[in-house]
């Protein structure tokens, strides 16, 4: 029983103030790459969240979109009822989109009838929110987050809806381009392309 208890006094020698400092140095840069780690995962979740949540918003948008041009019995180009300063900016109808939608169907073109896309500005330089104006009623379908869109197409649209067989816009080719990465501070732009063909056109 001596023989251990001297071996234990022997052994028990604490750690020096080296030892010491040298572990609580280890513990730190074990500490700092933990923390970057943590740290760059969150970025790496917060910047993929922004990205799905800015596609979603912006796909939800060009659906509607979409949609309103195949259900439109005409496309438009600043007719009655136009504000006079979006039809003196854009006067070819580059950068907004006015469609008929015949939502009655009785093939009469009424003035709530005209459905217009354009962008109106946001908060931050640059960045737009992609409204839809039908009627009175207005709606914002892209938030904050659209930088630029553009439309083109097969056939110049004029300011009322060509008669039945004469030549007219079947046609709109859409270019939108969006900042993927706006809610967090930075900028990282995408385009989306589509084409959309009216239906009720023959």
């Amino acid at each position: 029983m001596r023989w251990v208890w001297q071996r234990l006094r022997r052994d028990d020698k604490g750690v020096t103030l080296v030892e010491l400092s040298v572990a609580i140095m280890l513990i730190g840069v074990i500490s700092a790459f933990v923390s970057g780690a943590v740290i760059g995962a969150q970025k790496v979740i917060r910047t993929g969240d922004d990205q799905s949540r800015g596609l979603e918003q912006v796909r939800t948008a060009a659906e509607r979109l979409a949609r309103d041009i195949r259900n439109a019995r005409g496309v438009l180009c600043n007719p009655a009822g136009t504000a006079a300063a979006v039809a003196a900016a854009d006067p070819s109808c580059t950068y907004h989109l006015q469609v008929w939608i015949d939502y009655n169907s009785d093939y009469v073109q009424e003035s709530d009838e005209t459905v217009t896309w354009q962008l109106k500005a946001g908060t931050t330089a640059g960045h737009f929110s992609l409204v839809r104006t039908a009627g009175s009623h207005t709606q914002v379908e892209a938030s904050a987050i659209v930088k630029q869109v553009a439309f083109s197409y097969d056939y110049p649209p004029a300011s009322a809806v060509s008669a039945p067989g004469a030549t007219q816009t079947k046609l709109v080719n859409v270019n939108m381009t969006y900042d993927a990465l706006y809610g967090l501070g930075k900028t990282s732009n995408r385009t989306i392309v589509f084409s959309g063909r009216l239906r009720n056109v023959s």
